[in-house]
């Protein structure tokens, strides 16, 4: 694998995540926000509002929905110093800040309505502490620190506990805010960088994602003993960057990648992991679209798994039930907007009445997908294939639509199949054929495996879609090994010549790299630049 994915996530992880300073947060309100509470921009299924009234003013970075109206967004603003501001979003009022915090990129934010405690306070980690904004009393307070540890992401178990993850430490912090005591257990990898954690329904343990190890990692407590443990996927998959968990009522433990365009699941009963790319996305979209960068998860109350698609700029949903994928775009096109940009979405959470809020930091905008709303086409394919290195295997794929133009159809590889000269995995999509009579569209796929291909099954996205919505199935390809005899595989299934098909994806950087680069900087005494500069 090309080592160009890992160095973005290494220099994201790094710019938005160690500690920039020491400052207190200040409380003055000193960021203009938006007046007009009305929607910006809207789709079939999504809709937007704008926080940012300019590009010189804050953008919002991570939200989480308090109630079914009721939104708080930490916004962040780059600049010789670094403010950041949480902000009520309320539907039907204009957007009102209640705190500002001065030098920080605050990574996780948490609404505690429903804990036991029923405080409404509003959680947050920014540089090296835990601290809490308690809107009754308006007043921000650091409730721990965690001198030198840089403190990635967080959850709440049902006793009010929380576990956090220290970037610097490999340590995973359990914090009693009723007694104020807090406890840290250590990762057997050294330098696993840490990032998202999630608390298992089905046991109150901890998992938690290894960004630089590749692993998911288990955190157990009996009685007053906890211990760790690591789990490594086959090397088949050759996962890095994993960067965000969510387990589900079943136990399963569902990823994000955000070092290149997939998402995943393992299954710690049975040691089973499954890879998924993301759905196809054309770069008239945005540019390098399939790239992706998976970022934040979650699953909503029927137990589907939300992730948002950091760079492709769609909130995905993934249905364990049916094996599909459905991911939204973002409606680009306004006054604001003219062409293509780039939303950048960071951050993504389920709320109530079937809303899915997320913050899109390059438009300057939140927004919610209506996910109560039914997709009016669908995808069908054969569900697995065999291909030989240095052959092909076509399959036909199929779109029934109850309403509108039909989709249009196409298809998406893993990066670990794309990222090598020549491709591990590539394919061709047939001209589609379109049946009136009874609203369906056809096509052939024809898949390819390179010689170089390495053998076993992997997965690859089948897309139906139109300009608001994507609609995939998984296809299981198995690549198995070509007899030594060219005309064997070529007789059976082909002959293939292996086409250069991984696309660079130096624009992500736009904004990665400004951060690590103003970050850098701001260490070496230098003059601090902004990611726009």
């Amino acid at each position: 694998m090309s080592n160009r994915p890992l160095a973005i996530v290494v220099a994201l992880l790094l710019a938005i995540s160690l500690t920039i300073s020491t400052n207190s947060p200040a409380r003055g309100l000193e960021l203009p926000v938006s007046t007009p509470n009305v929607p910006l921009r809207s789709s079939a299924y999504v809709t937007m509002y704008q926080i940012q009234n300019n590009s010189t003013d804050a953008s919002p970075w991570i939200l989480y929905p308090a109630s079914n109206k009721t939104v708080l967004v930490v916004t962040i603003k780059l600049g010789h110093v670094i403010q950041s501001q949480i902000v009520n979003f309320t539907m039907g009022v204009p957007p009102k800040p209640i705190a500002t915090l001065n030098n920080t990129i605050p990574t996780d934010i948490v609404y505690d309505h429903f804990t036991k405690n029923n405080a409404k306070r509003v959680w947050i980690i920014e540089n090296d502490t835990l601290a809490y904004y308690n809107q009754e009393a308006r007043e921000f307070k650091t409730a721990v620190s965690f001198p030198g540890g840089a403190p990635q992401y967080m959850t709440i178990d049902p006793s009010d506990h929380f576990w956090i993850t220290l970037f610097n430490t490999d340590q995973i912090v359990e914090y009693n805010p009723t007694r104020g005591n807090s406890s840290s257990y250590t990762t057997p990898t050294p330098n696993a960088g840490l990032q998202g954690i999630a608390v298992s329904p089905v046991d109150n343990s901890t998992w938690f994602a290894e960004a630089y190890a590749g692993k998911i990692g288990h955190l157990t407590c009996k009685a007053s003993a906890c211990a760790i443990t690591e789990y490594d996927p086959p090397p088949s998959l050759r996962i890095q960057g994993i960067i965000q968990v969510a387990v589900d009522k079943n136990g399963i433990v569902w990823f994000t990648i955000h070092s290149g365009n997939e998402f995943g699941s393992f299954n710690p009963s049975t040691g089973d992991w499954n890879l998924f790319p993301i759905g196809y996305c054309s770069d008239s979209y945005v540019a390098d679209c399939w790239v992706g960068l998976p970022n934040a998860i979650s699953l909503d109350s029927e137990g589907r798994v939300w992730f948002s698609e950091h760079y492709a700029g769609r909130i995905a949903r993934y249905d364990p039930n049916d094996s599909t994928l459905v991911e939204y775009m973002m409606p680009t096109a306004s006054a604001v907007c003219r062409s293509a940009c780039t939303p950048y979405a960071w951050w993504m959470w389920p709320g109530k009445d079937d809303k899915v809020w997320f913050t899109a930091f390059g438009l300057g905008e939140i927004g919610y997908v209506n996910a109560s709303l039914p997709i009016p086409f669908n995808v069908t394919s054969e569900s697995s294939i065999v291909v030989p290195q240095g052959g092909s295997t076509k399959i036909s794929v199929s779109t029934k639509y109850s309403a509108g133009p039909p989709p249009s159809l196409s298809a998406s590889v893993a990066y670990q199949d794309t990222s090598s000269n020549p491709p591990m995995i590539s394919f061709s999509v047939g001209l589609e054929r379109f049946f009136a009579s009874n609203s369906t569209a056809s096509s052939t796929l024809t898949v390819f495996a390179g010689w170089n291909a390495t053998t076993g099954p992997r997965n690859i996205a089948v897309t139906a879609y139109n300009e608001n919505v994507t609609v995939n199935t998984f296809v299981k390809v198995d690549v198995i090994a070509c007899t030594p005899h060219l005309w064997t595989c070529a007789t059976s299934f082909g002959l293939y010549t292996t086409v250069g098909f991984a696309g660079g994806i130096s624009s992500v950087g736009l904004m990665v790299l400004g951060m690590n680069l103003y970050r850098q900087r701001r260490r070496n005494g230098g003059s601090p630049r902004s990611a726009e500069d």
